[in-house]
């Protein structure tokens, strides 16, 4: 590996900031996927602290962005 001629990638040319977030987050213990398009566009952030996984019982905190 050269460090002083790193080989040329395709990302450099990709633009990340077009890219929006999905707004589903997934349950770490079951996979649950929460999505707001299916509960009337409340997003995730919006549900209360006491929400919990409607799977496994989990709370929020459990939850990853997909």
């Amino acid at each position: 590996m050269d460090l002083d001629h790193p080989v040329e990638t395709i990302f450099a040319e990709v633009d990340f900031s077009a890219v929006e977030a999905s707004g589903k987050y997934v349950c770490s213990i079951c996979g649950y996927v929460y999505d707001p398009a299916e509960h009337e566009g409340v997003a995730f952030e919006d549900l209360p602290e006491d929400w919990t996984c409607p799977r496994c019982r989990q709370s929020k905190d459990k939850f990853n962005r997909a």
